[in-house]
């Protein structure tokens, strides 16, 4: 009978805990807002050159996923800027720590300005480009 009740509190228990713990979309990191310039290389990977929360600044990433950047069939040498905003994130931490900033996510670029490598204007039709995949360090 004792193993029984032991049994089932730790189970209610073990539910309660996984329960609780918020989902990728409710991560801290998904509220914010990061300005983010990367550049094309001559064999169209991208390099990014400046990602910073729009608030305490600097904050190390690198690329996973280009996502729809192909798309924009932009030319070597191109520079992006813009706001990016993860739409889901998951900590390196595992489960339940959303206070560690480190780990993958996805989100979409408000596209502000493209340049080629001389500097001039980019036009494009397209105002966001989506699905890129960042890992935060």
């Amino acid at each position: 009978m004792k193993n029984l009740i032991l049994t089932l509190s730790i189970v209610c228990l073990t539910y309660s805990m996984v329960s609780a713990q918020s989902n990728r979309t409710q991560h801290p990191t998904t509220q914010k807002t990061y300005k983010m310039v990367f550049q094309v290389q001559k064999n169209q990977s991208l390099r990014l050159v400046s990602f910073a929360d729009t608030k305490k600044g600097p904050v190390q990433a690198y690329f996973t996923s280009p996502g729809d950047v192909p798309g924009l069939k932009l030319p070597p040498g191109a520079r992006v800027e813009g706001y990016f905003k993860f739409s889901s994130f998951a900590s390196a931490g595992g489960l339940g720590s959303t206070r560690v900033y480190s780990g993958n996510g996805k989100g979409t670029l408000k596209i502000l300005k493209m340049v080629d490598h001389k500097g001039n204007k980019i036009s494009s039709r397209r105002s966001s480009v989506g699905n890129i995949a960042l890992r935060l360090r």
